[in-house]
Protein backbone atom coordinates (compact mmCIF):
# COMPACT_ATOMS: atom_id res chain seq x y z
CA UNK A 1 0.00 0.00 0.00
CA UNK A 2 1.69 3.68 -0.97
CA UNK A 3 2.33 5.80 1.50
CA UNK A 4 -0.73 7.98 0.42
CA UNK A 5 -2.98 6.25 0.50
CA UNK A 6 -2.31 4.67 4.17
CA UNK A 7 -2.37 8.93 5.20
CA UNK A 8 -6.13 9.35 3.63
CA UNK A 9 -7.42 6.10 5.31
CA UNK A 10 -6.07 7.32 8.95
CA UNK A 11 -7.46 11.22 7.77
CA UNK A 12 -10.70 9.50 7.19
CA UNK A 13 -10.76 7.40 10.20
CA UNK A 14 -10.20 10.60 12.33
CA UNK A 15 -12.93 12.70 10.34
CA UNK A 16 -15.55 9.71 11.32
CA UNK A 17 -14.55 8.95 14.72
CA UNK A 18 -15.12 12.80 14.96
CA UNK A 19 -18.22 12.95 13.44
CA UNK A 20 -19.50 10.44 16.07
CA UNK A 21 -18.12 12.48 18.56
CA UNK A 22 -20.30 15.17 17.69
CA UNK A 23 -23.47 13.22 16.77
CA UNK A 24 -23.77 11.81 20.17
CA UNK A 25 -22.56 14.84 22.65
CA UNK A 26 -23.71 17.65 20.73
CA UNK A 27 -27.89 18.76 21.82
CA UNK A 28 -30.50 18.04 19.80
CA UNK A 29 -31.84 21.44 18.40
CA UNK A 30 -34.70 22.77 18.65
CA UNK A 31 -37.71 21.36 16.39
CA UNK A 32 -38.12 23.97 13.30
CA UNK A 33 -40.81 24.83 10.54
CA UNK A 34 -43.78 24.02 13.43
CA UNK A 35 -47.04 26.19 14.31
CA UNK A 36 -48.61 27.07 17.66
CA UNK A 37 -51.38 25.11 19.36
CA UNK A 38 -54.25 25.27 16.41
CA UNK A 39 -57.85 26.60 17.01
CA UNK A 40 -60.92 26.90 15.08
CA UNK A 41 -61.49 30.63 14.41
CA UNK A 42 -65.30 30.16 13.76
CA UNK A 43 -65.76 28.26 17.15
CA UNK A 44 -64.29 30.66 19.25
CA UNK A 45 -66.23 32.51 21.28
CA UNK A 46 -64.39 34.55 24.36
CA UNK A 47 -60.85 36.18 24.35
CA UNK A 48 -59.28 37.99 27.11
CA UNK A 49 -56.06 39.79 27.08
CA UNK A 50 -54.48 39.46 30.64
CA UNK A 51 -51.84 42.35 31.84
CA UNK A 52 -50.02 42.61 35.05
CA UNK A 53 -51.01 45.48 37.05
CA UNK A 54 -53.77 46.62 34.78
CA UNK A 55 -57.39 45.51 34.25
CA UNK A 56 -58.04 42.78 31.89
CA UNK A 57 -59.73 43.04 28.28
CA UNK A 58 -62.29 40.98 28.17
CA UNK A 59 -64.50 40.15 24.22
CA UNK A 60 -67.50 37.82 23.89
CA UNK A 61 -68.62 36.79 20.38
CA UNK A 62 -72.61 35.57 19.46
CA UNK A 63 -71.67 33.93 16.71
CA UNK A 64 -71.23 36.80 14.08
CA UNK A 65 -70.20 39.75 15.79
CA UNK A 66 -67.93 40.66 18.73
CA UNK A 67 -68.30 42.45 21.83
CA UNK A 68 -65.73 44.03 24.47
CA UNK A 69 -67.59 43.49 27.87
CA UNK A 70 -64.92 44.60 29.65
CA UNK A 71 -63.95 47.04 30.73
CA UNK A 72 -66.67 48.89 28.77
CA UNK A 73 -69.50 47.09 26.92
CA UNK A 74 -69.33 47.84 22.84
CA UNK A 75 -68.62 46.81 19.75
CA UNK A 76 -64.93 45.47 18.78
CA UNK A 77 -62.85 46.59 16.07
CA UNK A 78 -63.00 43.93 13.78
CA UNK A 79 -59.37 43.74 12.38
CA UNK A 80 -58.09 43.84 16.24
CA UNK A 81 -59.90 40.49 16.81
CA UNK A 82 -59.64 38.98 13.47
CA UNK A 83 -55.41 39.48 14.24
CA UNK A 84 -55.93 38.05 17.87
CA UNK A 85 -57.04 35.21 15.99
CA UNK A 86 -54.46 34.53 13.80
CA UNK A 87 -52.47 33.68 16.26
CA UNK A 88 -53.65 29.91 17.08
CA UNK A 89 -52.05 27.98 14.31
CA UNK A 90 -49.35 30.47 13.60
CA UNK A 91 -46.22 29.54 12.13
CA UNK A 92 -42.59 29.52 14.43
CA UNK A 93 -39.32 29.14 13.86
CA UNK A 94 -38.60 26.91 16.76
CA UNK A 95 -40.49 25.08 19.46
CA UNK A 96 -39.17 23.19 22.17
CA UNK A 97 -40.43 21.87 25.98
CA UNK A 98 -40.64 24.50 28.37
CA UNK A 99 -39.86 21.98 31.12
CA UNK A 100 -36.34 21.76 29.35
CA UNK A 101 -35.72 25.04 29.82
CA UNK A 102 -35.11 28.41 32.26
CA UNK A 103 -38.25 30.23 31.44
CA UNK A 104 -36.76 33.54 33.01
CA UNK A 105 -34.44 33.44 29.86
CA UNK A 106 -37.15 33.89 28.07
CA UNK A 107 -39.38 36.47 29.75
CA UNK A 108 -42.00 33.95 29.98
CA UNK A 109 -41.85 33.66 33.60
CA UNK A 110 -43.96 36.80 34.36
CA UNK A 111 -44.90 37.40 30.83
CA UNK A 112 -45.90 41.15 29.99
CA UNK A 113 -49.33 40.03 28.12
CA UNK A 114 -51.15 36.90 28.00
CA UNK A 115 -53.85 36.10 25.51
CA UNK A 116 -56.46 33.99 26.57
CA UNK A 117 -58.52 32.27 23.48
CA UNK A 118 -61.64 30.25 24.88
CA UNK A 119 -59.68 29.24 27.82
CA UNK A 120 -56.09 28.58 25.95
CA UNK A 121 -53.13 30.82 27.22
CA UNK A 122 -50.57 32.37 25.02
CA UNK A 123 -47.78 34.05 26.87
CA UNK A 124 -45.69 36.38 25.35
CA UNK A 125 -42.14 36.98 26.84
CA UNK A 126 -38.79 38.46 25.37
CA UNK A 127 -37.84 39.42 21.70
CA UNK A 128 -36.04 36.10 20.21
CA UNK A 129 -32.79 36.30 18.32
CA UNK A 130 -34.69 37.04 14.74
CA UNK A 131 -35.62 40.28 13.61
CA UNK A 132 -39.54 41.13 14.29
CA UNK A 133 -39.75 38.04 16.42
CA UNK A 134 -40.81 37.13 20.36
CA UNK A 135 -41.37 34.18 22.56
CA UNK A 136 -44.59 32.55 23.50
CA UNK A 137 -45.38 29.72 26.10
CA UNK A 138 -48.27 28.16 24.86
CA UNK A 139 -49.41 24.49 26.41
CA UNK A 140 -46.10 23.51 27.72
CA UNK A 141 -43.41 24.83 24.67
CA UNK A 142 -42.15 27.66 23.83
CA UNK A 143 -42.27 29.10 20.18
CA UNK A 144 -41.00 31.89 18.67
CA UNK A 145 -43.16 33.82 16.00
CA UNK A 146 -44.06 37.25 14.48
CA UNK A 147 -43.79 40.06 16.80
CA UNK A 148 -46.60 42.04 14.80
CA UNK A 149 -49.27 41.39 17.11
CA UNK A 150 -47.80 41.75 20.47
CA UNK A 151 -47.51 45.55 19.50
CA UNK A 152 -51.22 45.22 19.57
CA UNK A 153 -52.02 43.79 22.74
CA UNK A 154 -49.94 46.33 25.01
CA UNK A 155 -52.37 48.51 23.90
CA UNK A 156 -54.94 50.23 25.87
CA UNK A 157 -58.49 48.96 25.98
CA UNK A 158 -60.15 51.74 23.43
CA UNK A 159 -57.68 50.25 20.99
CA UNK A 160 -59.84 47.15 20.43
CA UNK A 161 -63.40 48.89 20.80
CA UNK A 162 -65.19 50.38 16.81
CA UNK A 163 -64.78 53.78 16.44
CA UNK A 164 -68.01 53.93 14.74
CA UNK A 165 -70.63 56.39 16.33
CA UNK A 166 -73.34 53.86 14.82
CA UNK A 167 -71.35 50.46 14.52
CA UNK A 168 -73.44 47.64 12.63
CA UNK A 169 -76.24 47.72 10.51
CA UNK A 170 -79.12 50.28 10.25
CA UNK A 171 -79.34 53.36 8.18
CA UNK A 172 -80.84 56.96 10.47
CA UNK A 173 -84.14 57.29 10.18
CA UNK A 174 -84.49 59.93 12.97
CA UNK A 175 -81.94 61.96 14.97
CA UNK A 176 -83.59 63.71 18.81
CA UNK A 177 -81.05 66.77 19.40
CA UNK A 178 -81.64 68.54 22.96
CA UNK A 179 -83.96 71.14 21.07
CA UNK A 180 -85.24 70.02 18.46
CA UNK A 181 -84.99 66.47 16.07
CA UNK A 182 -84.46 65.76 12.24
CA UNK A 183 -86.42 63.05 10.51
CA UNK A 184 -86.48 61.20 7.02
CA UNK A 185 -89.73 62.55 5.01
CA UNK A 186 -89.88 59.99 1.98
CA UNK A 187 -87.03 60.60 0.11
CA UNK A 188 -85.59 63.85 1.96
CA UNK A 189 -85.30 64.83 5.71
CA UNK A 190 -86.62 67.38 7.39
CA UNK A 191 -86.49 69.44 10.92
CA UNK A 192 -89.28 69.23 13.78
CA UNK A 193 -89.71 72.20 14.08
CA UNK A 194 -89.35 73.39 10.61
CA UNK A 195 -86.40 76.57 9.94
CA UNK A 196 -82.98 77.05 11.15
CA UNK A 197 -81.17 74.51 9.38
CA UNK A 198 -80.38 74.29 5.31
CA UNK A 199 -82.02 71.38 3.98
CA UNK A 200 -78.99 70.49 2.46
CA UNK A 201 -77.37 70.73 5.75
CA UNK A 202 -79.99 68.44 7.61
CA UNK A 203 -79.79 65.67 4.66
CA UNK A 204 -76.08 66.01 5.02
CA UNK A 205 -76.03 65.41 8.31
CA UNK A 206 -78.05 62.35 8.19
CA UNK A 207 -75.45 60.85 5.88
CA UNK A 208 -72.70 62.01 8.30
CA UNK A 209 -74.12 60.16 11.30
CA UNK A 210 -74.28 56.98 9.24
CA UNK A 211 -70.27 56.90 8.65
CA UNK A 212 -69.04 58.91 11.50
CA UNK A 213 -65.98 58.04 13.58
CA UNK A 214 -64.43 59.34 16.79
CA UNK A 215 -60.95 60.24 16.48
CA UNK A 216 -60.03 59.23 19.81
CA UNK A 217 -62.43 57.50 22.56
CA UNK A 218 -62.26 56.53 26.06
CA UNK A 219 -63.62 54.07 28.81
CA UNK A 220 -65.98 55.57 30.68
CA UNK A 221 -69.00 57.96 30.54
CA UNK A 222 -70.30 61.56 31.66
CA UNK A 223 -73.75 63.11 31.86
CA UNK A 224 -74.57 65.81 29.48
CA UNK A 225 -77.53 66.40 27.21
CA UNK A 226 -79.40 63.70 25.74
CA UNK A 227 -79.00 63.08 21.92
CA UNK A 228 -80.58 59.60 20.10
CA UNK A 229 -80.47 58.16 17.05
CA UNK A 230 -83.47 55.77 15.81
CA UNK A 231 -82.18 53.30 13.27
CA UNK A 232 -84.03 51.05 10.10
CA UNK A 233 -84.31 47.89 12.24
CA UNK A 234 -85.19 49.53 15.58
CA UNK A 235 -81.73 50.00 16.90
CA UNK A 236 -81.59 52.76 19.10
CA UNK A 237 -78.48 54.45 20.01
CA UNK A 238 -78.17 57.02 22.86
CA UNK A 239 -75.72 59.20 23.61
CA UNK A 240 -74.84 62.32 26.17
CA UNK A 241 -73.38 65.57 24.65
CA UNK A 242 -70.50 65.87 27.45
CA UNK A 243 -69.19 69.01 25.52
CA UNK A 244 -68.49 71.28 23.21
CA UNK A 245 -65.76 73.63 23.61
CA UNK A 246 -62.94 73.02 23.59
CA UNK A 247 -64.21 70.01 21.93
CA UNK A 248 -67.16 67.90 21.01
CA UNK A 249 -67.54 64.64 23.55
CA UNK A 250 -69.81 62.29 23.34
CA UNK A 251 -70.81 59.23 26.05
CA UNK A 252 -72.77 56.24 25.65
CA UNK A 253 -73.81 55.68 29.09
CA UNK A 254 -74.60 51.88 27.96
CA UNK A 255 -71.13 50.89 26.64
CA UNK A 256 -69.15 52.99 29.54
CA UNK A 257 -67.34 54.97 26.43
CA UNK A 258 -67.15 58.68 25.33
CA UNK A 259 -66.28 59.57 22.04
CA UNK A 260 -64.37 62.53 20.63
CA UNK A 261 -65.03 64.22 17.70
CA UNK A 262 -62.57 66.20 15.44
CA UNK A 263 -64.03 69.81 14.49
CA UNK A 264 -65.04 68.77 11.00
CA UNK A 265 -67.15 65.45 12.48
CA UNK A 266 -68.60 67.90 15.37
CA UNK A 267 -69.84 70.78 13.16
CA UNK A 268 -71.17 67.66 10.38
CA UNK A 269 -73.28 66.10 12.93
CA UNK A 270 -74.47 68.44 15.67
CA UNK A 271 -77.32 70.87 13.83
CA UNK A 272 -76.87 73.84 16.14
CA UNK A 273 -79.64 76.47 15.20
CA UNK A 274 -78.04 79.68 14.26
CA UNK A 275 -78.98 82.61 17.63
CA UNK A 276 -82.24 84.66 16.54
CA UNK A 277 -82.15 88.30 14.97
CA UNK A 278 -82.65 89.60 18.04
CA UNK A 279 -80.17 87.95 20.04
CA UNK A 280 -77.47 88.82 17.71
CA UNK A 281 -78.49 93.21 17.59
CA UNK A 282 -78.12 92.14 21.67
CA UNK A 283 -74.78 91.40 21.08
CA UNK A 284 -73.52 94.12 18.73
CA UNK A 285 -74.78 96.68 20.91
Amino acid sequence: MHRRTRVNLVLVAILSAVALVLHFTRPEPPAAGDTLPAMDARTVREIGIQRPGKPPIRFRSDGSTWHMVEPARAPAHFSRIAAMLTLPGAPSAVRFPAGDVDLARFGLDAPEVTLVIDGRAFAFGDPGPLDDARYVLADGSVYLVADSLFLQLVQDAPFFLDSRLLAGPGAPERIVYPDFEIARAGETWERRPAGGVAKERIESAARAWQAARAFTMRIGSAEGAPLTVYREGGAVDEFRIVSTEPAVVLARPDFNVTYHLDAATAESLLLVPPAPAHAEADAGR
